[in-house]
C-alpha cells in the first residue's frame, strides 16, 4: 500500500516528460493567434453620384412662386399678386450601387429611404485544445479501509482529444 503513491508519482513524472518532449519543434517559441480575422470593406467608394436607375412620376403639386415686381410696363396703381400658383410634377428617383440604395422625391428634394450594404469585419475565436485540466472526480477506489466510494479533486492530462 505504501508503494501506490510512489508508482503514481513516477507515472505522472513520465507523462509530464513525454508531453514536454512531444511538442513540435517548428511551433516552439512562436505565438499562434487564436482569432481569425476576415477583411471586409466598410466604406462607400463612389464619390460621383451615378444617374438614377429608376425615375417615375409620383404626383403633381401646386407651389406658390413669387412674382417679379420689376415690370417697367406695369402701372403702379395696378394690383399685381405677390405670388402665382405653379403646377410642378413630383418625381421619385432611385440611386443604386453595390454599396447602397437611395430613394429621393419631391420638389424640394426629400430623402425617402436609404439602405447601406456595408460589409463588416468578422472575427472567429478558435478554442485552444488544453491537455492539462483540474477536475472533480467521483468513483470507486482503494483507500485505507480497502475498496470504497471516492470523491476527489484531480489533475487531469488528456491523452485523446476530439
Amino acid at each position: 500500500m505504501k508503494l501506490i503513491p510512489w508508482i503514481l508519482i513516477v507515472l505522472l513524472s513520465i507523462m509530464l516528460i513525454l508531453s514536454w518532449c512531444s511538442r513540435h519543434v517548428d511551433n516552439f517559441g512562436k505565438t499562434i493567434p487564436d482569432t481569425l480575422w476576415t477583411l471586409v470593406i466598410d466604406t462607400i467608394r463612389d464619390t460621383i453620384i451615378p444617374p438614377p436607375e429608376v425615375e417615375h412620376h409620383v404626383r403633381v403639386d401646386t407651389v406658390l412662386l413669387p412674382v417679379s415686381m420689376e415690370d417697367p410696363d406695369a402701372d403702379i396703381n395696378s394690383a399685381l399678386p405677390d405670388s402665382m400658383p405653379v403646377i410642378i410634377p413630383i418625381m421619385e428617383r432611385e440611386y443604386r450601387t453595390d454599396d447602397y440604395r437611395i430613394l429621393i422625391n419631391g420638389y424640394n428634394p426629400e430623402l425617402k429611404s436609404v439602405e447601406l450594404y456595408r460589409p463588416t469585419m468578422l472575427g472567429t475565436i478558435k478554442q485552444r485544445n488544453k491537455r492539462w485540466g483540474l477536475g472533480l472526480s467521483a468513483g470507486y477506489g482503494i483507500g485505507s479501509d480497502g475498496f470504497s466510494p471516492v470523491l476527489a479533486v484531480t489533475i487531469n492530462y488528456n491523452l485523446l482529444q476530439w
